[in-house]
């Protein structure tokens, strides 16, 4: 039997090790882990359209509607109508999300200081290099139609 272990799984690994981390250290908050890449995109870029935030988020997340009304049910974030566009809305946190910000980073940063302990500075660089080139190639592969290699010709 083979050793191998996917990328795609290695990768998942560390993300499922990252979630877990997250919820014993911010459950407290309240924050549930799908929440949690909102709150941040929204750290970085305060009055996101419901579009702009799960474009930053996560690239799918079929249940971002429930997300955001969680958000909005915690007091996390509110909604303002975008007048520009009919019928859109931007997304800004409240004085409530932006209070838990310094702790949220501060676990991140725990986290991502944790996971690249012993690395240089310049294998930090490549690393995040390689994992966006390994990302746009998943990107790209995802996004061809789908051709069964294992199909017999006949």
């Amino acid at each position: 039997m083979s050793s191998f272990r996917s990328l795609g799984m290695q990768i998942s690994t560390l993300f499922l090790r990252e979630q877990e981390f997250l919820d014993s250290s911010l459950g407290d908050l309240g924050i549930v882990k799908e929440n949690l890449f909102h709150l941040l995109a929204l750290y970085e870029n305060d009055g996101l359209s419901r579009e702009d935030l799960m474009e930053r988020s996560l690239p799918v997340d079929r249940k971002a509607t429930r997300a955001l009304s969680g958000l909005i049910h915690q007091g996390l974030i509110r909604k303002e109508p975008f007048y520009q566009q009919k019928r859109s809305w931007k997304l800004f946190l409240t004085e409530k999300a932006r209070k838990m910000e310094p702790r949220v980073r501060d676990n991140l940063a725990i986290w991502n200081s944790t996971l690249s302990r012993g690395l240089s500075e310049g294998e930090r660089a490549f690393l995040q290099r390689v994992l966006a080139k390994i990302s746009r190639n998943a990107e790209e592969l995802v996004s061809q139609p789908v051709v069964d290699v294992g199909a017999s010709g006949g």
